[in-house]
């Protein structure tokens, strides 16, 4: 007898592709209103951090009378202590003595979160100036960079990587001999996020911007309201989830 196989059809599996795109770094909120503050020794406000934002960045536009070290130097988001990512002087210009901190904390408080900064004061006059930035698919800090120089036109540049955000920020100072001149940053040629007068005479400027990863070599670039510049710069790579 012969014997017959049925053949019966196997059934199809699908298997799912696997989403290999990483989560771009992506701009959330800078503060409403930065702190300010002269001839003391703290400053606070307050930052509202969006639901989905998991990397706070504060920085710290210190320019003292005489030199000194700002250190002890400290930032908390809510009470929770800030990692210092940065801190570098880059003076001095005019009879001043600048400083430019950047602070940095992965998953903070979110919502309207207070902001609290501390640094070393004397009885000189010391001009403050800081501000606040939150970014979201944040996983980790990347090597810092940074720099100083004395001209109208300032860069900085690092390498970048696609998915990934480079933070920048730019303190300059003309100082008090400057006749008044505002210390405004005229240009910047990446995303600009801030850009501050404060100071004696309004002769000191904060700028704060980004650009994303190209998979080349980033610049940031500034150009100043006068020749008579001093100004220091950082980038912070952030690197996406």
């Amino acid at each position: 007898m012969a014997h017959f196989l049925r053949r019966y059809p196997f059934p199809r599996v699908v298997t799912p592709e696997l989403n290999n795109t990483p989560s771009l770094v992506t701009f959330d909120a800078v503060a409403a209103t930065p702190g300010s503050a002269g001839n003391a020794a703290s400053m606070t406000w307050t930052h509202t951090v969006g639901s989905s934002a998991n990397c706070l960045l504060v920085v710290l536009d210190l320019a003292y009378g005489s030199y000194q070290s700002p250190t002890p130097l400290s930032a908390t988001a809510n009470g929770t202590a800030m990692n210092l990512l940065s801190n570098i002087y880059w003076g001095p210009g005019n009879n001043w003595y600048p400083w430019l901190a950047v602070f940095g904390l992965l998953n903070p408080p979110t919502g309207s979160v207070s902001i609290v900064a501390n640094f070393a004061a004397t009885g000189l006059y010391v001009s403050q100036q800081s501000q606040s930035i939150s970014y979201k698919n944040v996983s980790a800090f990347g090597q810092v960079v940074t720099t100083t120089s004395y001209s109208v036109i300032h860069s900085i540049s690092a390498p970048s990587a696609p998915g990934n955000l480079l933070f920048n920020a730019f303190g300059t100072n003309l100082g008090p001999s400057s006749g008044g001149s505002p210390g405004y940053i005229s240009s910047y040629s990446q995303n600009s996020r801030a850009n501050i007068i404060f100071g004696y005479q309004n002769g000191d400027g904060l700028a704060l911007g980004d650009s994303p990863g190209t998979g080349g070599p980033t610049t940031f670039t500034i150009q100043t309201s006068t020749t008579n510049t001093i100004a220091g710069g950082v980038i912070v790579p952030l690197l996406h989830s």
